[in-house]
């Protein structure tokens, strides 16, 4: 997958070009100072990075810094491309928000990166999905979890599923209201 260009020795240029460690050492930065780093992919049209640091807090001594911290949501499943939308969306209202690309058991387990929500796009039969869901129950993570149907209705998703969902968005849902939903039901202070 597209995560192993944050492993050391990655690289895609030919011959002695680069050592492959540029994006290894920048989410390593990144986790160590309580951010992180993330890549949306696309074959033949590009990727992007996002890369996000803690904002410093210059507040006085006293205030509790467990009201400061920047709400933080994990988006999953497929297409990646259709989750664009509604990260945007919780972009704009104040959300860090990465996307997994088939990442994000490893993402979830990673220390300094904790997440307030994880949206799972699920299609019928998708067993990445299912398992990405049971694995966040099975090991109890303290997050809220949304699934949102992708190109199937609710009623083609396993209901065994659905039950551990915290919210269930309709696959038509438009991103500026699944990240108003998000926002306002999972991620109130």
């Amino acid at each position: 997958p597209i995560t192993a260009a944050f492993d050391a020795g990655y690289t895609t240029k030919p011959g002695h070009q680069g050592l492959g460690l540029g994006l290894y050492h920048a989410s390593r930065f990144a986790a160590r100072h309580g951010g992180g780093i993330s890549v949306e992919s696309t074959e033949g049209e590009g990727s992007t990075f996002h890369l996000w640091l803690p904002r410093a807090d210059f507040t006085e001594a006293g205030t509790d810094a467990s009201t400061q911290r920047r709400r933080s949501v994990l988006l999953a499943g497929q297409p990646p491309r259709k989750l664009g939308g509604t990260a945007a969306a919780l972009r704009a209202g104040g959300v860090r928000v990465v996307i997994a690309d088939g990442n994000a058991e490893e993402l979830l387990a990673a220390p300094g990166l904790d997440f307030d929500a994880v949206v799972v796009r699920m299609a019928s039969n998708d067993a990445e999905a299912a398992r990405l869901v049971r694995f966040i129950r099975r090991h109890r993570l303290p997050v809220k979890l949304v699934i949102q149907p992708a190109d199937c209705g609710a009623e083609d998703l396993d209901p065994k599923l659905l039950e551990k969902a915290d919210l269930v968005l309709a696959e038509t849902v438009n991103p500026e209201r699944a990240a108003e939903r998000i926002a306002g039901e999972l991620l109130a202070r």
